[in-house]
């Protein structure tokens, strides 16, 4: 998915996959790195070399799997510079892996120009004249699992990363020109991948799972309202196998709690 906003601003993932980037003037920041994150970089139209800051939200590989892929394509294009990589603690070795994986012989180059900033509390991460990234801790049932706004002189736009509800992600979106929030759509999964499972007790230990760690299509519309954030953008979209031709539904529950203006996020979409 691609979305670009007034004033250079994009977002784009592959599908459940996420990956996705704001363009601030001639920078460009990329928030995860997940399947195919370097692929979907150059359809986009997007200059790796010009990759100045990654942001992580959290150690799960549909957030970080090819993020070696994306610095061995900045790397490629030319980039000298530093990539500085905001993220969890361990990251390194995420990258290592992603790096040997690709096997080229000139992965102590690419590897050099990761600068690791590990993120173990929450507040203003990171500041220049231009931009202010700010992060949470969000829901999502593990440890180092954060959502981050970023703040520029034309817009400010909020990522919820993979969160259930959770009240400092409305706090952190107060006011944002856009929210970018995930989204389980749990009737269908209650239809498919719940049924499918024989044993009450573990139907019963997803769906807490899916509602807890992660947020129903209702509880988005209720945060993009209490926040009253300026656009609401579906991204992460849960079960992956909804397409175009199921935006109605999510549509449907969504309005019912945010009058904003709603996007459904899909591939290379451009806003």
């Amino acid at each position: 998915m691609l979305l670009g906003t007034g004033g250079g601003q994009r977002i784009f993932e592959h599908r459940s996959q996420t990956s996705q980037a704001l363009v601030h003037g001639d920078s460009v920041i990329l928030i995860d790195t997940g399947f195919n994150a370097a692929r979907q970089i150059a359809w986009a139209g997007l200059d790796a070399g010009s990759i100045d800051m990654i942001f992580i939200t959290h150690d799960h590989r549909d957030h970080t799997q090819h993020i070696g892929h994306v610095l061995h394509a900045a790397w490629a294009a030319g980039r000298t510079d530093p990539i500085h990589i905001y993220s969890y603690p361990g990251i390194g070795d995420v990258i290592d892996a992603g790096l040997a994986e690709i096997g080229n012989h000139d992965a102590a180059a690419v590897r050099g120009l990761a600068v690791l900033h590990e993120l173990t509390e929450p507040g203003v991460i990171y500041r220049d004249d231009d931009i202010r990234v700010t992060s949470v801790e969000n829901t999502h049932g593990m440890d180092y699992s954060y959502a981050f706004r970023f703040d520029m002189p034309d817009r400010s736009v909020v990522f919820s990363g993979d969160t259930g509800y959770d009240e400092r992600v409305v706090e952190l979106a107060r006011g944002a020109d856009v929210l970018v929030h995930e989204v389980v759509y749990m009737p269908l999964i209650e239809e498919t991948v719940i049924a499918a499972r024989d044993d009450p007790e573990t139907r019963q230990q997803m769906r807490q799972h899916l509602t807890t760690n992660h947020i129903p299509t209702e509880l988005v519309g209720q945060v993009a309202s209490e926040a009253d954030v300026g656009m609401l953008v579906i991204s992460h979209i849960v079960p992956v196998e909804m397409t175009a031709n199921d935006d109605h539904l999510l549509l449907d529950v969504l309005e019912r709690h945010y009058d904003g203006p709603i996007v459904i996020g899909r591939d290379l979409m451009r806003l």
